[in-house]
């Protein structure tokens, strides 16, 4: 059964700009969408007018859009003033399409004065396969990188122009039978990366495979 649709938003504005939160969430009988923004233009400097519990609750809005199980602390109610001229917004859909298998999409964008991030996420969960695949993509002129939260910053990289590819994979195929293969390729203007872990299981016998390539 469908469930009502829910729409919040709140602005804080003064002469020199405003600050813009909005969430939207919509769900259905096998599927939801969310979709989750904190805009602040770059004149805007009363942040600091909110109360600490509404500045949490944004905190813990933008830590959302990087998925489950991601901590924010006290400490990043200073870098979250800081947001003035940083847009961030998440759009998120999740379904199970069939019996057993849950499907999920995640595109995070961030925006700056010069440039900014796109995070791209998908992921497909059952009880015997599990993919995996993230996509980056940063501007080298994303100078707001340096005033994001630490827990963001933790995710997207401290080096402006990074873009790294992550995927994933885990099969089980019964009997103490598994593959896992987990890949990542990374550049940024100083250099890249690149990395493959493959391991096989079975009664018989078992493979490890693992390759790194480093810019010298």
């Amino acid at each position: 059964k469908d469930k009502q649709p829910t729409l919040r938003r709140s602005v804080l504005a003064s002469a020199a700009g405003q600050f813009d939160a909005t969430d939207v969430n919509l769900q259905g009988k096998g599927w939801s969408l969310q979709h989750s923004s904190r805009n602040t233009d770059a004149t805007f400097g009363s942040l600091g007018a909110m109360s600490e519990g509404e500045m949490d609750g944004h905190i813990r809005s933008i830590a959302n859009m990087y998925g489950p199980g991601i901590n924010n602390r006290p400490e990043d109610r200073g870098f979250f003033l800081r947001s003035a001229g940083i847009d961030r917004s998440l759009t998120r859909f999740g379904a199970t399409p069939f019996k057993g298998w849950n499907l999920g999409f995640d595109h995070l964008k961030l925006s700056g004065s010069e440039g900014g991030a796109d995070v791209l996420t998908l992921n497909a969960k059952s009880d015997k396969a599990d993919f995996y695949f993230r996509q980056q993509r940063m501007c080298d002129q994303f100078n707001e990188l340096a005033s994001l939260m630490q827990f963001e910053r933790q995710q997207l990289g401290t080096i402006s122009g990074l873009d790294r590819t992550d995927f994933g994979m885990n099969l089980n195929f019964g009997k103490s039978k598994s593959l896992k293969v987990a890949t990542l390729d990374a550049e940024s203007p100083t250099g890249g990366a690149k990395r493959t872990a493959i391991a096989y299981r079975d009664p018989k016998i078992e493979v490890d495979l693992n390759t790194r390539e480093v810019d010298s």
